[in-house]
């Protein structure tokens, strides 16, 4: 292959990218979509399909973790306070130690941090379950459960298209993560 014809190339990829990137009405490309599985809610409920039918954000944690947890509700905190109560926004967190996290236990930790508004849904799930469905569908490594957790914060939309990860650690990524998901609404009707 000549110069010529990779540096045509090029410019034709970095056309199509600023045509996507200059568009008023562009859209984030979906990054994969997720499968939902077996996950049962602090309350005791299972978690229907039609949950993930609203802009969603995904948070991995444990309830006894002192590192990246804490870190991680606080920027989930954060985002929260950004939002309009009516947006049609939701929060699920789900635990990567459910031996551990029984449902007593994530309803207290759910009443600790104030997550009771219905934004908000912790759950648990099979270990074995929720660790295939992290690497599988949202494509994050698992090192040795609960320790070595993602603490990427996952941005789904309505159809449960991943349309962002936003590192959950980093107080940088509250912004980006705020303009996504009201990027999101605006594509899906909403006045964000």
């Amino acid at each position: 292959m000549s110069n010529h014809s990779v540096f045509q190339r090029i410019g034709v990829l970095l056309g199509i990218w600023g045509i996507w990137c200059c568009s008023p009405s562009r859209q984030a490309p979906s990054l994969g979509t997720i499968h939902p599985i077996p996950l049962v809610t602090a309350e005791g409920r299972s978690l229907p399909d039609s949950y993930f039918h609203r802009v969603t954000v995904v948070e991995f944690f444990f309830t006894s973790c002192q590192g990246a947890c804490p870190i991680m509700a606080n920027r989930l905190e954060e985002v929260d306070r950004h939002l309009v109560p009516e947006d049609p926004v939701q929060f699920l967190c789900v635990t990567v130690d459910p031996d551990r996290d029984t449902l007593t236990t994530l309803r207290e930790y759910r009443d600790r941090h104030h997550y009771t508004s219905p934004r908000w849904t912790l759950a648990r799930g099979e270990r074995d379950s929720v660790r295939t469905w992290i690497e599988r569908d949202f494509h994050l490594g698992v090192g040795t459960l609960p320790a070595e957790h993602p603490t990427r914060l996952i941005l789904l939309d309505p159809d449960r298209n991943i349309r962002g990860y936003f590192d959950g650690l980093d107080a940088d990524s509250v912004e980006p993560l705020v303009q996504a998901i009201r990027q999101l609404l605006q594509e899906n009707g909403h006045a964000a």
